[in-house]
């Protein structure tokens, strides 16, 4: 194999390779993107047999092969080295050239052969507006659970029905939905997608309204075709649970306060937290919301705003990073917070003309 590159085209998609890449794994050849020189293209591709990450970039061909080398290397190498273009040769079997200005690299590399087989995932495409997918996935995927023993609950549900889609995320103490209407026929289906994936995938999606992806689903994959890059995973075996089960119909008192005024008076209360102490006490009272905390190695705080609100006083205790995670995606400019007593989960919204419903993170109250 023997190209010549655009340097800054090819450590962007090393980058991309990065957050799949393992760099402690018992099989050597995962810390490592496969080049694959053909045609006028370099195709980059990086695996952990769950998650497979495949990047083409255009390059000038002198003659095609593939070899495999160390993927966070060859980023900080990249990054380092300042040459517009550069060269890359494979020498030997073992060894890759790498010449860029006056820079002359050896780099040491693995056969392509001991690189996974990237799986094929035959499934009718849909069609995605990059922008609503990125939302979707923002709004729901703080929520899934990082602990492996609830490996069902680690992912991001994908509830799609005929021009309805529903993302769903939690964790068992708390949970998000986002959902929206959507033109066009869309298959039903239900699947988990990894919150790693999804994250990914974060990062990946455009905000540009005419820009899409196609994601293809079969029973155990998913693809996600952008044209120059995709990504392919395995999807979480299981049955996520019953969200709208969860979710609280009828809940007799509501509270309506300004969403900026609500998260400056968190923040500020959650500053006086401390790790072994993460709670603030939301008392909602006639015409107010009163934010309360007294942890014994840091201090007390207390701050009111105003609320509509016309229901007996009642105190409420939350984890603090619970509420910010969801405000963080709130665009209205006010929200909603709706609930039964001190014990039972509480749903918050955003508000307009009432709650809406496109959009709800259930939180459990804190027990004290």
């Amino acid at each position: 194999m023997k190209i010549v590159v655009s340097r800054r085209e090819l450590l962007e998609a090393i980058n991309m390779a990065k957050g799949i890449v393992q760099t402690k794994t018992s099989l050597p050849v995962l810390a490592d993107v496969l080049l694959t020189a053909s045609e006028g293209t370099l195709n980059v591709v990086a695996s952990d047999l769950k998650v497979h990450i495949s990047y083409n970039v255009d390059c000038a061909v002198e003659y095609p092969g593939a070899c495999a080398v160390s993927c966070h290397r060859l980023a900080q190498l990249l990054s380092s080295l300042k040459a517009d273009e550069l060269s890359l040769e494979q020498v030997d079997s073992s060894v890759v050239l790498i010449r860029a200005g006056k820079a002359e690299v050896r780099f040491f590399s693995h056969s392509a052969e001991d690189f996974p087989q990237i799986p094929e995932v035959t499934a009718t495409p849909v069609a995605f507006s990059q922008p609503l997918l990125k939302t979707l996935f923002e709004k729901t995927v703080f929520c899934a659970s990082t602990e492996l023993a609830r490996q069902v609950l680690m992912g991001v549900l994908l509830d799609a029905k005929p021009s309805l889609i529903t993302m769903v995320a939690t964790d068992g103490r708390r949970l998000s939905l986002a959902k929206t209407d959507i033109t066009g026929e869309v298959p039903e289906t239900k699947v988990i997608i990894p919150g790693k994936v999804v994250r990914e995938l974060i990062g990946a999606l455009s905000s540009n309204d005419s820009d899409v992806v196609h994601a293809y689903i079969d029973p155990v994959r998913i693809k996600f075709d952008f044209g120059r890059f995709a990504l392919i995973s395995s999807l979480i075996d299981g049955s996520f649970p019953n969200y709208e089960a969860v979710i609280p119909k009828k809940l007799e008192r509501e509270l309506v306060a300004n969403t900026v005024e609500f998260a400056n008076a968190l923040r500020a209360g959650y500053a006086m937290t401390s790790d072994t102490n993460r709670i603030v006490r939301l008392a909602a009272k006639p015409g107010s919301l009163v934010f309360r905390v007294r942890t014994p190695e840091v201090g007390e705080y207390t701050d009111e705003i105003a609320a509509e609100y016309a229901g007996s006083e009642i105190e409420i205790s939350f984890n603090p990073d619970f509420l910010l995670d969801f405000l963080r995606y709130v665009q209205s400019e006010r929200i909603c917070m709706c609930f039964k007593d001190m014990n039972n989960p509480v749903v918050f919204k955003p508000y307009t003309e009432a709650p809406e419903d496109n959009y709800l993170n259930v939180v459990m109250p804190v027990r004290i």
